[in-house]
């Protein structure tokens, strides 16, 4: 990426379309984002230099663009931590829950020495790790 910025702003043309890569221009050949983002900024900072339409350039990218993106980007990811953290207390939550009743048919079929009772319940809670 740094090595397009550069070029770009020594003046390499954008809009040439090399014959050994079906005639496609850089920014269509950029194997990266960062690489086609250095082809967007330079766009911001020399919307005339050249046509960047031809460039197949789609838009400028500049710093305040690239602050917002990123703040969104993490305005997602704490959304998305929220949302897990918020899915797994629920599956500890239901996990407890079935445990405590569990325990408390454990109990209920112990008093009545319900054999077969007894057994389906010992079998279910130890799948519920009691």
């Amino acid at each position: 990426a740094d090595a397009v910025a550069a070029l770009l702003e020594g003046g390499a043309d954008p809009t040439v379309r090399h014959p050994h890569h079906r005639h496609k221009v850089p920014y269509d050949l950029a194997p990266t984002k960062e690489v086609r983002n250095a082809f967007r900024r330079h766009m911001a900072t020399a919307p005339d230099a050249w046509d960047w339409a031809a460039a197949n350039v789609p838009s400028p990218l500049t710093a305040e663009m690239e602050r917002a993106q990123a703040e969104e980007k993490k305005a997602k990811e704490r959304e998305r931590k929220k949302r897990r953290d918020k899915e797994r207390k629920a599956a500890r939550v239901e996990q407890e829950e079935a445990a405590r009743e569990a325990a408390g048919a454990l109990e209920a079929a112990a008093a009545g020495e319900d054999a077969a009772a007894l057994e389906e319940l010992i079998q279910r809670a130890e799948s519920l790790g009691i």
